[in-house]
């Protein structure tokens, strides 16, 4: 996967307070996705929880479970 230079900026994430940004990804993941997923949203809010730092690995953890839980709702469907 390409990225842009700026995901190569670490986070501080003893700095980023979570349980402020929670409502806000909840609606963001929801407006993207187009309907409201628990899944994908508590696996981003592990991933963050988990303290992931690397911006492009938690990117790439990110795309390839919202690839394999679409993926597994298409066959359910």
């Amino acid at each position: 996967m390409k990225f842009e230079d700026v995901i190569d900026k670490k986070v501080d994430m003893s700095k980023v307070q979570l349980d402020t940004l929670k409502p806000w990804i909840t609606q963001r993941i929801t407006e993207i996705l187009g309907f409201d997923d628990d899944v994908v949203i508590e696996f981003i809010f592990n991933q963050l929880e988990a303290r992931v730092t690397d911006q492009s690995n938690l990117e790439e953890n990110a795309t390839s479970h919202l690839l394999a839980h679409l993926d597994l709702a298409q066959h359910l469907a």
